[in-house]
């Protein structure tokens, strides 16, 4: 059974302000005095930040991809023509990988 801690954070910014909606009013408010009245906040190391900005950065470059890369259909296309493709072993390696994919 996976841990809150095994899974991937969500990519998905509208997840937060549904957990939000689903709040009841009181819960999304709490009052506080005191020292405990204080915002809580939080500070990220250099390193932290760092990552978060290389994060950033590779999501928006992954999503400025094109989702067909027509430079390796070419260079597969070319491949195939060539007969690389046109073995037992390649075919194997192929299967394989299908069924391993499939869970299989």
């Amino acid at each position: 059974m996976p841990r809150i801690h095994d899974l991937p954070p969500s990519s998905d910014p509208r997840r937060a302000e549904r957990s939000e909606a689903r709040r009841p009013e009181h819960a999304a408010r709490p009052e506080r005095s005191g020292e405990a009245a204080r915002a809580d906040s939080v500070e990220l190391s250099e390193e932290g930040r760092q990552v978060q900005d290389l994060r950033g950065r590779l999501t928006e470059a992954a999503r400025a991809m094109p989702e067909v890369r027509e430079d390796r259909v070419a260079q597969a296309r070319a491949r195939l023509e060539a007969g690389e493709y046109d073995s037992e072993g390649v075919r194997r390696q192929i299967a394989d990988r299908l069924l391993e994919q499939f869970g299989l």
